[in-house]
């Protein structure tokens, strides 16, 4: 077996095969055992947007005191029949653009685009624009940072105008912060976070009007230094380097066969039920053995063989998941592994309340006791999960001022309650409903109940 150590920065090629090692580089020796595949690790600055996309635009040659050129001078795409425009400063004096402009953060040439104009009707207001970006990781969050600025000609601080921008990757929406328009503007840091959906989303920015007291007809929004990232990256540090070691192993073969069908790929099945999954291959002499993960169920354990045939509980009230990683092997090489999804279902229940109406109640809806002090009715409940419990509420009681006391208490640990009823005075009746819950809370039954006394047995003195 051979070692080799190597420092890798931004972009390296890597060979593998069957996942038994990594390689960096293209050397013969290499190529001879593994096949060619290209990951992208990002370097220090960890900008993802095109080569030939400029989020500084710097790449709009400079014409000082005007408009430069429209964004496709930097690479990026007009969305809208007008175009916005690229800048410089100084800005020229102009009715609506406001001449103590400065460059931002980033410096130079930036971008501008028309977030409101006297005629909204236009089909080109407000101004967007756009690139796609690619190599993307679904499920992955990128941050998009820019600066942002407002230069719209300040009138009065009577009035207020202010700007931001949409931003759209894949089909996610979100908005920047809204910018004042100011005497002298100031740029601000915008840092938006996403999540990819596919490997390669378009990117766009649309410039909206925010907040507008008094009479702005015309609002512009400018922007500098766009940058996308991964979350995870620190494209502060100027030397993110990967350390690591490659390790060749002779015994992988480039013309390893080995390769396993399962059927069924994905099974679902009761809790304490056996699975039944066949392996089979195209090639014959093929062995395939299987790793286990599991949440929320027992009995998967890891094992080898032609078939999977396991017993799985499982042990909550929620489905249970299983993945059984299945590997094939053929002369001591071992194929590209399958995975296998097992869902166990949670026992079913037919769960109810169960009030014991023998000598206290009438029947299981209108309990009239014969005693003026109180009772303690047994009430259970039946087939339902572990961890279920019982509560009551008490909505209405048919007297003014109440004479009724009405609790519930459990007896241990067991799935009796003790349902306390005590008068403090004359005839009275309640309404209430006992509900049974499982243990995340969930109600998995209720009973609707009445208790009152006997009209009849208004004479018996109140106890002592």
């Amino acid at each position: 077996m051979l070692l080799f150590s190597f420092v890798a920065y931004a972009q390296v090629n890597v060979k593998s095969e069957n996942t038994k090692f990594v390689g960096i580089g293209d050397s013969p020796i290499f190529s001879r055992i593994m096949r060619l595949t290209t990951l992208n690790i990002q370097s220090s600055d960890c900008n993802l947007l095109p080569s030939t996309v400029d989020g500084s635009f710097q790449s709009c040659i400079s014409n000082v005191g005007r408009f430069n050129s429209n964004v496709t001078c930097s690479g990026w795409q007009n969305v809208t029949p007008t175009s916005p425009d690229t800048w410089s400063t100084p800005i020229p004096s102009a009715t609506v653009l406001n001449s103590n402009m400065i460059p931002s953060p980033d410096g130079g040439i930036f971008a501008g685009a028309i977030a409101r104009y006297s005629d909204m009707t236009n089909p080109g207001v407000p101004e967007a624009f756009n690139t796609s970006i690619s190599n993307l990781i679904p499920g992955e969050q990128y941050q998009i940072k820019f600066y942002q600025s407002n230069m719209t000609n300040f009138i009065s601080s009577n009035v207020v105008g202010s700007v931001r921008w949409e931003v759209t990757f894949g089909n996610e929406i979100q908005t920047s912060a809204n910018s004042l328009v100011e005497m002298a503007p100031k740029w601000t840091e915008q840092n938006l976070l996403f999540t990819a959906i596919s490997e390669t989303q378009d990117l766009i920015f649309k410039a909206l009007e925010g907040t507008i007291i008094g009479n702005y007809d015309y609002l512009y929004a400018v922007i500098d230094g766009i940058k996308v990232t991964r979350k995870n990256f620190d494209c502060n540090n100027p030397c993110n380097s990967i350390t690591g070691t490659i390790v060749i192993n002779p015994t992988i073969k480039i013309d390893c066969k080995a390769d396993v069908i399962a059927n069924p790929y994905s099974q679902t099945i009761s809790t304490e039920q056996m699975t039944a999954i066949n392996l089979t291959s195209t090639v014959a002499g093929t062995t395939f053995n299987w790793t286990v993960s599991q949440e929320g169920t027992t009995g998967a354990v890891a094992g080898s063989g032609n078939s999977i045939n396991q017993i799985l509980t499982n042990i909550g009230i929620d489905i249970g998941h299983v993945t059984y990683t299945i590997t094939p092997t053929l002369n001591n090489c071992s194929g590209t592994p399958i995975i296998v999804v097992i869902s166990v279902a949670p026992k079913s229940y037919n769960p109810s309340i169960k009030i014991d109406v023998a000598g206290t109640c009438r029947n299981a809806g209108d309990c009239r006791f014969s005693t003026y002090c109180g009772v303690n009715i047994p009430v259970t409940y039946l087939d339902a999960p572990e961890g279920s419990a019982i509560s009551l509420t008490l909505y209405k009681e048919l007297s003014n001022p109440p004479r009724i006391s009405l609790n519930i208490s459990r007896v241990g640990t067991s799935n009796v309650w003790l349902l306390s009823y005590i008068e403090t005075g004359p005839y009275s009746s309640v309404d209430f409903t006992l509900y049974l819950r499982d243990a995340n809370g969930n109600v998995l039954s209720k009973l609707d109940q009445t208790i009152s006394r006997q009209p009849m047995w208004e004479s018996v003195p109140p106890c002592n």
